[in-house]
């Protein structure tokens, strides 16, 4: 009897085995990312449909795009700490079941305000859906893959935007934007089953509220945080309006401006692969060089965006260097501040691209469309110079350290 007691024991302690990058779980995580994030991207591409079937204004139709956002920001803490509590085997079921509901009062929705609830309730699962997915990539691969796995999932989100978005779109040209979100549900439920399957039942984080909210404030984990929310805040101001500066400075008709947008999502795409290898090596000076390729890159888009071919290859350029620091900082985040940080990070994402798109409003009215690059440029390059003299500090001050000791 003690011997049964003292292997039982002894198995319950035993760490968990670790699965390769290409595992089912980690695949299946990616799945979960790619259909999240295509809920939130394809909505721009069926906003002209919803504005002749709902007969409202374009301007009120556009609500369901930017409101999803707001939605993401606004419920990422409380989330967050619902995540701290409970195993992701369990909330990711349960998350995905409501966001298939939500789509399904999408795809029935008989007013825009019905429409626009759908939206909501659909945004409260997104930071919770990629937040336990980022979290549980890092926990089932091996602690050198960490930040591959991390990559890995947020390749699932890049993903969306060059392929899941304009999918998406194309469905609803052809039978609707009512089916396109039904088949959002239909698509969840199937990674929800998936989930079911495949991913190992992964402790939660037995973290009380109030530590829970402490480990924000690290060092380790704020400074990526406010990393992420910069970048994706200067992006937001020249990308929310790339398609009006592509047709009205670049000169291109609407195939243009997709080819522009499929550009940016391959690169965007391959910047997410190359950061997730980096994030493991060499994160702070990935993280610089990223943020420096994308400054570089629109400063140049401003300057020679008036020319197609030229445009094109610059907006390769940044969108590779904006996506290649998103799995740096992520995977930061997440080793520093566990389940909570990987939560936050998609809300803090969120937050940047919801205050960029209004302060590009605010650049566009005040300034025209064509400063919108230079103000991108400016704040991506002074993001290099503050991480760049952070690194510097943090070396001069290990080295005094151990010249004193």
């Amino acid at each position: 009897m003690s011997d049964t007691l003292r292997t039982a024991s002894v198995n319950a302690a035993a760490p968990r085995p670790a699965r390769g990058l290409w595992s089912a779980p980690v695949l299946t995580l990616t799945a979960l990312a790619f259909v999240v994030s295509t809920t939130e991207f394809m909505a721009v591409g069926v906003v002209p449909q919803i504005t002749d079937d709902l007969r409202v204004s374009t301007g009120a139709a556009g609500l369901v795009s930017s409101l999803y956002a707001t939605g993401v920001a606004v419920t990422t803490l409380p989330v967050a700490m619902t995540v701290m509590r409970h195993r992701p085997r369990v909330l990711l079921p349960a998350g995905l079941g409501l966001f298939v509901v939500a789509h399904a009062v999408m795809a029935l929705a008989p007013t825009l305000p019905v429409l626009i609830a759908g939206r909501v309730l659909a945004s409260t699962v997104h930071s919770l859906a990629l937040g336990c997915a980022l979290s549980a990539a890092s926990a089932v691969v091996a602690p050198q893959r960490q930040g591959a796995a991390v990559g890995m999932v947020l390749g699932g989100l890049s993903g969306a935007m060059f392929l899941g978005a304009p999918l998406g779109t194309a469905l609803g040209d052809l039978v609707g934007w009512r089916v396109s979100f039904a088949l959002e549900g239909a698509a969840a439920l199937l990674v929800l089953l998936a989930i079911l399957r495949t991913l190992p039942d992964l402790p939660g984080q037995g973290v009380t509220d109030r530590r829970a909210l402490g480990v924000l404030g690290r060092p380790r984990v704020l400074g990526p945080l406010v990393v992420t929310f910069t970048i994706m805040m200067a992006n937001s101001v020249p990308f929310t309006y790339l398609g009006s500066y592509l047709t009205d400075v670049t000169g291109v008709g609407a195939d243009g401006v997709a080819a522009g947008l499929a550009v940016f999502g391959v690169a965007a795409f391959a910047g997410n692969a190359a950061g997730g290898l980096v994030a493991d090596r060499a994160p702070r000076r990935g993280a610089v060089a990223g943020a420096t390729l994308m400054g570089v890159a629109v400063a140049l888009f401003g300057i020679a965006g008036a020319h197609p071919w030229s445009a094109y290859v610059l907006i390769a350029f940044w969108a590779f260097g904006l996506q290649s620091i998103v799995p740096i900082v992520t995977h930061q985040a997440v080793a520093a501040g566990g389940g909570l940080a990987a939560v936050v990070g998609p809300g803090t994402a969120n937050a940047g691209i919801a205050v960029g798109g209004l302060a590009g409003s605010a650049v566009v009215g005040l300034a025209g469309l064509r400063t919108t690059p230079w103000v991108a440029a400016v704040v991506a390059l002074l993001l290099a110079a503050a991480m760049s003299l952070a690194a510097l500090w943090s070396r001069t001050d290990r080295t005094g350290t151990a010249s004193s000791g």
